[in-house]
């Protein structure tokens, strides 16, 4: 009985998250979610590293929407759209060299503009490889909703790959604050908008354990000696962000 009220009231939220979120933006993340089952999305080296979408879904409507501000440039030119999204470094970087971006191109497919590839910043992929880049992507898809968190597999990810703090400092900057075995840096979004970066370490190593992101409506932590990744809402209230934790359960 507990099972099939549990069952019953996440088919309730489903359906007001279907209702509250224009254009199927709910079935279209799902749909996401199963190109990564399928290996459908990838990381290629592209003058840097761009993320291929195989079969492009979702609309430039719904990553404005998921990342819940308007992009820093908009540009169209011929059939296709970019939108890109520039995070600043809070504070000691008069010369702009630590800004981090992140462009998405989306492709016009029968009227409508479709996320076909997202490019990566050089200052990241200086510190993620492809081959990384793409075990993180194809452990999206254990993704599952267990209470109000998400939680993601990261078991098939090879830790040795991941940079270590002085790399992180090297192409990030000094961070903003720092202590024994943490270093934090926080960005700027927009007037607004602001995100942290939490990142815990062994000092002897210089290795990761876990990092905390917090930005926007969101919450994220990655337990690197568990290999587990957890993401949650500050806020439970909003539909858009209820139905993207939604999308990606079974």
């Amino acid at each position: 009985m507990v099972n099939y009220r549990r069952g019953l009231c996440k088919i309730l939220v489903y359906a007001c998250c279907i209702i509250s979120l224009q254009g199927c933006l709910l079935d279209r993340l799902i749909e996401t979610k199963m190109l990564l089952c399928e290996e459908k999305v990838k990381a290629v080296p592209d003058n840097g590293i761009s993320i291929i979408f195989d079969h492009p879904v979702l609309f430039d409507s719904d990553i404005i929407t998921i990342i819940g501000i308007q992009p820093t440039r908009r540009s169209e030119v011929d059939r296709e759209l970019l939108l890109e999204y520039l995070v600043r470094r809070k504070g000691d970087d008069p010369d702009r060299i630590y800004d981090v971006s992140i462009t998405f191109q989306f492709n016009n497919e029968e009227g409508r503009y479709k996320l076909a590839k997202a490019f990566v910043d050089k200052k990241i992929t200086n510190l993620l490889s492809f081959e990384l880049l793409n075990e993180v992507l194809k452990s999206g898809c254990t993704a599952r909703l267990k209470g109000k968190t998400v939680e993601v597999d990261l078991a098939t990810i090879d830790l040795m790959k991941l940079p270590k703090v002085p790399e992180i400092k090297k192409v990030l900057g000094y961070p903003h604050l720092a202590n024994a075995n943490t270093v934090t840096y926080s960005y700027k979004l927009d007037l607004s908008d602001t995100a942290e970066i939490v990142i815990f370490y062994d000092h002897t190593t210089g290795g990761m354990s876990n990092v905390r992101i917090t930005y926007f409506r969101y919450v994220f932590e990655v337990d690197f000696a568990n290999k587990l990744a957890k993401g949650k809402l500050k806020n439970w209230r909003n539909a858009t962000a209820l139905g993207f934790l939604i999308a990606v359960s079974p």
